[in-house]
């Protein structure tokens, strides 16, 4: 049976290779703002100083933070892709 894998981000990765300037834009804090990239730096070193490894890039129900998702159904998400 085909499965789905969302597309997830492995915090260490990006922390060791990408620039500055990739971080604009990529979280928002408790109220729904932007961080800055310096915050979102340091939002993802908090995080995986407290051992997530991958965050979701959108939203997934089947997420673990050690390895990202787990799969899901191709009947259940209605697409393949």
């Amino acid at each position: 049976m085909p499965k789905t894998i969302h597309v997830s981000l492995d915090i260490e990765g990006a922390l060791a290779n990408w620039p500055r300037r990739q971080f604009k834009g990529m979280l928002r804090d408790e109220n729904g703002l932007l961080l800055s990239p310096d915050e979102a730096r340091r939002e993802l070193l908090r995080l995986l100083g407290s051992g997530v490894k991958f965050i979701p890039v959108g939203k997934c129900d089947n997420f673990d933070t050690n390895v990202g998702c787990l799969g899901h159904s191709a009947e259940n998400t209605g697409s393949a892709i």
